[in-house]
């Protein structure tokens, strides 16, 4: 293990990285999982509102929570996304309940398999802090090129030379464009490059956009859904009051044709088409303009919402059972994307977006042009027989107990510590810090009696829900005790 600054390196845990020059040369890919930010949700007071509109959230009880959960495992179960910094997703996990970042590495090296391509994958999570700022997003990509640079020479070491692909979800995708502006201010010299960035469901702002057009991306793709509520609501950029969904060419910036952007849509048929054999013939006649735009009474839009885009379908809010991909989250695909959409990159009329109908019940994806009936291609989808077989090799990774009850239990047990430590670094300012404190004391003095007494966890209580804190042992509870007595 190498320790640099504050990220930590583990190269290629579970895999030799020396054999790759003994065997029969292959393409080998580093790629890398960003996640986006921890939900402000609970935090959205009239005194946050402007906090978060002058970037200014150090040491308040919403950063205090994001940390909290950040550092929860409970939430790495659903998404690909471990600790802090940099860190490899262990393959010798794979079939561990909960290792989503190891479902998500099986499914691409399974569409990888599908594709026939012959690569060597090596994948990895970065890990940030969460929060919503732009500033900490910048430091965040300091930090985060900084550990691409060091874990790419460890590879140059071995006479392996890897492309690199890295994949940012939500804002993880802005501290993905920041590594741009880290390149110009803090590594001029580097020749670090990132072969792919494919963002999903980035919120496009005024402070990064421009960004995508720099140097240190040979390509780049952004996915995003028009019934992706989330992307947009985002309204705490500097330069406009929402967010945009993609990259639009303004004064000072137009986007270049290495950026491809898809407006990712899945379409499914209706009830009734799926039950009549005749209605369903109709809905896959792709000379009909109505089945092309999904106009048709025969079929309907099922677009990704946020969630959609990049949780598994076990996660316990925002990804609909009914969903025609579930349990996938539709980030797996974009590499089979991508891969259909070269075969026609000539056609394509980047960096303008286009359309990516996906529909999984005919296996097929229509690629068109945005706001036409035209279309560039109707490509193969994976088959439904092929989706099956992956959903039962997903079946081990599905962690247990994961509901809405724990997930929102979760969340608030780490507020809930938040608050306190908030207090205790207050205590002069506000009265009530020092009787919460209190509480927290009490709490951990009767924690080994109420596991004894049953009768006592099921009695109601007023007193810092501290049932809810012993039954769920709380993994929050020594640090709060360690503070109460500072």
């Amino acid at each position: 293990m190498i320790l640099v600054g504050c990220t930590i390196f583990a190269p290629l845990v579970g895999q030799n990285i020396s054999s790759e020059t003994s065997s029969t040369p292959t393409e080998t890919w580093v790629t890398v999982f960003v996640h986006g930010i921890k939900s402000i949700q609970p935090h959205l007071s009239l005194s946050n509102f402007l906090k978060f509109m002058t970037d200014d959230i150090e040491n308040t009880v919403y950063s205090k929570t994001v940390d909290y959960m950040r550092k929860d495992s409970f939430f790495y179960k659903n998404q690909p996304m471990q600790g802090i910094g940099l860190i490899p997703v262990d393959r010798s996990e794979e079939n561990k309940k909960g290792n989503a970042a190891g479902a998500m590495a099986m499914l691409f090296d399974e569409i990888d398999l599908y594709a026939g391509k012959n690569t060597t994958n090596h994948y990895y999570t970065y890990g940030w802090s969460g929060l919503m700022s732009s500033s900490v997003r910048y430091k965040e990509s300091a930090h985060f090129f900084a550990a691409l640079e060091e874990e790419m020479k460890k590879f140059h070491q071995h006479n392996i030379y890897p492309k690199l692909r890295i994949f940012g979800y939500s804002h993880g995708g802005n501290v993905c464009l920041n590594l741009e502006r880290a390149r110009q201010k803090e590594f001029p010299n580097s020749n670090l490059k990132v072969n792919e960035l494919i963002l999903i469901g980035t919120p496009i702002q005024g402070e990064t956009d421009f960004l995508v057009n720099g140097s240190v991306f040979e390509k780049a793709y952004h996915f995003y859904s028009d019934c992706d509520r989330i992307q947009q609501l985002d309204f705490f950029s500097f330069d406009r009051f929402f967010s945009e969904r993609y990259f639009k060419e303004y004064s000072n910036f137009t986007p270049s044709h290495k950026v491809t952007q898809i407006q990712l849509k899945v379409t499914r048929n209706t009830p009734s088409t799926r039950r009549n054999k005749k209605k369903y013939t109709l809905a896959k006649n792709f000379n009909n303009a109505g089945i092309i735009t999904g106009n048709s009474h025969l079929v309907r839009d099922a677009s990704p919402g946020h969630s959609e885009l990049w949780f598994f379908g076990w996660t316990p809010v925002n990804y609909r059972k009914e969903f025609p991909l579930n349990p996938f989250p539709c980030a797996a695909f974009a590499p089979y994307i991508i891969y259909e959409l070269e075969k026609i990159k000539d056609q394509l009329p980047s960096p303008q977006p286009i359309v990516v109908d996906l529909r999984p019940e005919h296996e097929t994806m229509l690629i068109k042009k945005q706001g036409s009936i035209e279309l560039f291609t109707v490509a193969p989808l994976i088959p439904q027989a092929k989706l099956d077989t992956w959903k039962l090799q997903l079946t081990p990774y599905i962690p247990d107990l994961y509901t809405p009850k724990e997930y929102n239990q979760h969340i608030r047990l780490a507020y809930e510590h938040a608050s306190l430590d908030y207090a205790k670094e207050n205590i002069n300012g506000n009265p009530q810090a020092l009787k919460n404190q209190n509480k927290v004391q009490r709490l951990n003095n009767q924690k080994k009696l109420q596991l004894k007494q049953k009768r006592l966890v099921r009695k109601k209580t007023k007193l810092f829900h501290e049932s809810l804190h012993v039954q769920m042992h709380c993994p929050f509870c020594e640090h709060t005790a360690t503070t109460a007595h500072a």
